[in-house]
């Protein structure tokens, strides 16, 4: 284990949000229970997809992966813009309308 200084901008529950040295932009941390949950949904899409279930289906359940992510993003881009920080990809996804 090392013990680094980190710049910490969101201690929120499930959005831990810090920059570590050396890198050009901040992180979020995912709790294994949440990482887990997303594998999980991630292997069900994969599953439906793979045994040829109905389009609804896969839908339901990327649809539920899909809001999980969409609520990570969009915290993420609140809190780079609160430290007027520049997002590390062009596009806002706040500004895609999804």
């Amino acid at each position: 284990m090392k013990n680094i200084q980190v710049e910490l901008l969101s201690d929120s529950i499930n959005a831990v949000i810090l920059k570590t040295p050396g890198r050009n932009y901040p992180g979020m941390v995912i709790q294994g229970d949440n990482l887990k949950h997303l594998y999980n949904l991630a292997e069900k899409i994969l599953q439906l997809a793979e045994a040829g279930a109905k389009h609804e289906d896969i839908e339901d359940i990327s649809g539920m992966l899909f809001d999980d992510l969409n609520e990570r993003i969009r915290f993420y881009e609140m809190v780079l813009d609160s430290y007027g920080l520049e997002l590390p990809y062009p596009n806002r996804v706040s500004e895609m309308g999804a």
